[in-house]
């Protein structure tokens, strides 16, 4: 299974998200390599040999210069990551059933994201994430599974880059976890000293107190840009922490 460990250079050339309807359609040798994600949809890759079925939460890999007719069964939405690699593969066709969808589909969705908004540095970015991708489908193609540590680390890392999004949930971390809301809050618990959602709390109002801080910032508008949904409720978490309303620990 893809990827190679003798490969040693990878050169991104293009990430896209793409959605269709059912189709059957004949796909020319192309000049690249690709690895994508499915999120939803059933398809069938006929090559000259053998056909590759992938269906939603499945990671692809067609190499370059690979014929193939693609029957797709039904609805398809999926993120492809189109590059060069170095020394060249010849194999066929690769599909695997990851361990944390989910997981996959974070990080090709930023991957994605990173290339298509072209900031300084997305190159790197991207390849980063990229690099990452490949490392979690490794430990996977070899059958080995990453150790809780592991596990809970890729975790917290989400978190630490999503903390300002509202809609970040325990629900969503223990999914990416890879296991029950009981267990994963026990396990978070007993490594960081915090439940998850104490922990992601804890981060919103170190970044609010340093927008209010700053002077530029509302409470409100610092409750909001720290991932505080209701600035109600922030107000009433800081005084719980702190001991007092944040207009009177941090003056706008």
């Amino acid at each position: 299974m893809f990827p190679n460990k003798k490969t040693q250079y990878y050169r991104i050339i293009s990430a896209l998200e793409l959605e269709w309807e059912p189709k059957r359609e004949y796909a020319v040798a192309r000049s690249f390599d690709a690895l994508s994600f499915r999120i939803k949809g059933n398809a069938v890759f006929e090559g000259k040999n053998e056909n590759t079925s992938v269906g939603g939460g499945e990671v692809a890999f067609v190499p370059k210069g690979y014929d193939y007719t693609l029957d797709e069964k039904s609805h398809a939405h999926l993120f492809v990551v189109h590059f060069e690699s170095l020394p060249e593969r010849s194999v066929g066709i690769e599909a695997l059933r990851v361990a944390n969808p989910l997981w996959y589909e974070e990080h090709f969705r930023r991957l994605h994201r990173i290339w298509q908004r072209k900031e300084a540095g997305y190159r790197l970015a991207a390849t980063s994430v990229f690099y990452r991708i490949l490392e979690e489908l490794e430990r996977e193609a070899l059958e080995e599974k990453p150790c809780v540590a592991d596990r809970l680390s890729s975790v917290v890392e989400y978190i630490h880059a999503n903390y300002t999004d509202p809609t970040l949930s325990v629900s969503r971390l223990s999914e990416m976890y890879g296991a029950s809301q009981t267990y994963f809050r026990r396990i978070f618990k007993e490594t960081y000293s915090a439940l998850p959602l104490q922990y992601i709390n804890n981060l919103r109002l170190k970044r609010a107190e340093e927008l209010l801080r700053s002077g530029y910032y509302t409470v409100s508008q610092a409750a909001s840009e720290s991932g505080f949904s209701d600035v109600k409720y922030f107000s009433r978490f800081v005084k719980k922490i702190k001991g007092d309303a944040p207009s009177k620990l941090w003056k706008e």
